[in-house]
């Protein structure tokens, strides 16, 4: 079995804005780099930004996908009166993807 994430939502330290936490305050995640560097600062900041909202953006990948799936059939897209797979659409393809690799399976 995989272990579960740390369930969200996260956001950044009230302090220190390259630790991300969750909202009870555990800590997820911190980032690596000197914190005396005024180039690599801005580049930590951004990173703990992107990991905060990893969970609202897993959210919004699956929700995506069920309303791509519930609209057209999980078999295919009719377009031009035919049936294409939903292997032909890399965008869908994608989405399968991003939430297989966060979820530590193959899509």
């Amino acid at each position: 079995m995989t272990a579960q994430h740390t369930p969200g939502p996260w956001r950044l330290h009230p302090v220190n804005d390259t630790a991300v936490i969750a909202m009870d305050g555990t800590g997820v995640a911190g980032m690596a780099g000197d914190y005396d560097d005024t180039d690599t600062w801005p580049i930590m900041e951004a990173n703990a930004r992107l990991i905060a909202a990893a969970p609202d953006m897993l959210a919004a990948c699956k929700g995506l996908l069920d309303i791509i799936y519930d609209s057209q059939g999980v078999a295919g897209w009719h377009m031009n009166g035919a049936l294409a797979t939903w292997d032909e659409f890399e965008d869908v393809a994608a989405l399968e993807a991003a939430i297989a690799k966060a979820e530590g399976s193959t899509p």
